[in-house]
């Protein structure tokens, strides 16, 4: 199993987790609001383009497989 963690910054100068997803689509969802839907910048930009920006900066970990 894997999941996609986010970051933000902490108040110190270095960064904490700020989000974990079951899923690529709901992480990189997530980055495209929190980072890129305000910013004139992005406005425009494909949406497969915003999923493949978002995606440096999601982090992909395996936590193998729940016991079920």
């Amino acid at each position: 199993m894997k999941v996609f963690v986010t970051h933000q910054k902490d108040g110190y100068g270095g960064q904490c987790i700020a989000a974990i997803f079951s899923a690529e689509a709901l992480a990189q969802e997530w980055v495209i609001e929190r980072h890129y839907a305000r910013n004139a910048f992005y406005a425009g930009k494909p949406e497969q383009e915003l999923r493949e920006l978002a995606n440096e900066l999601i982090e992909t970990h395996d936590v193998g497989t729940p016991n079920v």
